[in-house]
């Protein structure tokens, strides 16, 4: 694990990002190298370990997700974003809008939680979860930071 500076701004990196970068989308390179120039304070859910371990295939994929994530520090999930990401999920369900994934319900708490930005691909849906309480740093067809 690298050290950040404490006063940069927390950056929650989403699956589709890492997803990007293991299939060669090279908008997303900046932003690794951001990460391993250390000018970023990056961080991730578990939840995107979890998403991104279902895609392991042998050993040489599992060392390969190491190396990638290994900058990144891991944030667990607690039960104030645990109760957090289920009231948002149930907010969406109840009116019938089944397009965001618990997974992303989880992503966006736990930056709402950190106050922390997220930064991914997957704008569109992330940020009807935000509420404004989160910034979203959106990748696209040009990489926004």
């Amino acid at each position: 694990m690298i050290s950040i500076p404490n006063n940069q701004k927390i950056k929650i990196f989403d699956t589709t990002v890492f997803i990007d970068y293991l299939r060669g989308r090279s908008e997303v390179i900046p932003l690794i190298q951001d990460v391993l120039d250390r000018r970023i304070n990056p961080a991730i859910s578990i939840i995107t370990v979890v998403e991104l371990w279902a895609g392991v295939k042998d050993a040489k994929d599992e060392k390969r997700h190491k190396a990638l994530l290994s900058p990144f520090r891991r944030i667990q999930i607690h039960s104030a974003i645990a109760y957090r990401a289920g009231a948002m999920a149930y907010s969406f369900y109840k009116n019938g809008d089944k397009s965001i994934s618990l997974p992303d319900f989880i992503i966006a708490a736990t930056a709402e939680y950190l106050k922390a930005d997220i930064v991914t691909r997957n704008g569109k849906t992330l940020s009807k979860t935000c509420f404004e309480r989160c910034q979203l740093d959106s990748l696209s067809t040009q990489l926004v930071k």
